[in-house]
């Protein structure tokens, strides 16, 4: 029995495409893994501010209250619930939650944790919630990379016989 060759071109076309199906599936499974992470970080703030709530929150109470899940639920689940993070997760909910009942229902996370971690911060709070565009521009930035000319190369540029740019 005579064996055929694969044919390089073909046999290369064949990975591309498998290649491709795994990598949209790894993002799939990135997006949903992320969604599910920062909306059961909304729900354990969500827990945490009403479990305050019927204690009528207090400085010393609060505080001693994430202090004691923060040991407990490190102890139990490993990294992740540091005293911080839980405090991250108890604004993120108090800043999101009349804004999802708002919109709808249900909470719909459109971000990565970290990015609604950096719009918690007071220097990137958005004064109109429905308004994108005053977004802090370095919680999008690190998806992209941008390689923008020196200011040398600018200048060159700048000064080009052909160019039509004046300083």
């Amino acid at each position: 029995m005579k064996y055929k060759r694969i044919v390089p071109t073909i046999y290369d076309n064949l990975f591309k495409r498998i290649a491709s199906i795994l990598s949209n599936a790894k993002s799939k499974v990135f997006r949903e893994i992320n969604q599910t992470q920062v909306l059961a970080y909304w729900e354990i703030g969500k827990e945490i501010v009403e479990f305050e709530q019927k204690g009528r929150r207090r400085a010393e109470y609060g505080r001693e209250l994430i202090i004691n899940l923060s040991r407990d639920m490190t102890e139990k689940f490993g990294r992740g619930f540091s005293e911080r993070n839980l405090e991250q997760m108890r604004k993120f909910y108090l800043n999101y939650s009349q804004k999802a009942q708002t919109l709808s229902n249900e909470f719909k996370p459109i971000l990565a944790w970290s990015h609604y971690c950096e719009l918690l911060k007071p220097e990137n709070a958005i004064k109109d919630p429905y308004v994108l565009g005053g977004l802090d521009n370095k919680v999008f930035a690190s998806k992209y990379k941008l390689t923008l000319p020196s200011e040398k190369e600018l200048r060159l540029k700048l000064k080009s016989p052909g160019s039509n740019l004046s300083e």
